[in-house]
Formats: C-alpha cells, sequence, structure tokens
C-alpha cells in the first residue's frame, strides 16, 4: 500500500496542516446533512446485512470535532448551529466559519 512513498506521519493537529485543511472542512460544514443521512443509510444496510456496526452515529451528527479542554467533543446539529454532544459548547454558523466560538479552541 504504501511501497512508492512510504508510510507518512502526520501531527493532525499541527496549524499549519490546520490551514491547509481549512476549505475541506468549510466543505463539510456546508455538507454536514447530506454527510450525515449517507453516513446512517449506510449503516443501516450493513445492519440489515447482519453486520454489527461499532460506530455510534445518530441523526444529526455533523461528523466534525472541537477540541475542548484537550478533549475532543463531537459536534451535532441544530437547526444550523453546532452543539457539542455534552451541551457545553454552542456554535453558530458564523463562529464555526470564523474559527471562534464560545468554548475552547475550534479545530477545524
Amino acid at each position: 500500500m504504501f511501497s512508492r512513498y512510504g508510510l507518512i506521519l502526520l501531527d493532525s493537529n499541527d496549524r499549519c496542516l490546520r490551514q491547509i485543511e481549512r476549505d475541506y472542512f468549510r466543505r463539510m460544514f456546508d455538507k454536514r446533512t447530506e454527510i450525515n443521512q449517507a453516513v446512517m443509510e449506510r449503516l443501516g444496510a450493513l445492519r440489515s446485512l447482519g453486520y454489527e456496526v461499532p460506530l455510534d452515529q445518530k441523526t444529526g451528527s455533523a461528523n466534525l470535532f472541537i477540541n475542548e479542554n484537550g478533549q475532543r467533543e463531537l459536534l451535532e446539529q441544530r437547526g444550523q448551529d453546532l452543539i457539542g454532544k455534552n451541551g457545553r459548547v454552542h456554535l453558530s454558523a458564523e463562529q464555526f466559519e470564523s474559527g471562534r466560538g464560545n468554548a475552547g479552541e475550534i479545530k477545524q
């Protein structure tokens, strides 16, 4: 699989890498509902075939995370806003776009 270039390891928390990823995360944010629906459909198809799915995915998951106090927290969609799974984080679309929120540092 990696025979041509070898295995490449990246620090997913590196600020320079995050800058490169910014447009990708914006597209994920814009398509979060579609992504969630597609994931839910595929998980349902796997379950119907008898596979156990070890993924805790539910309708409304944004498939995005925020780093709060050194811990990754799943963001869920509520209307146009994103709410942390624990309920302590609340981000409007504008806050997500700007990288500012009411808790912790947004990791896009």
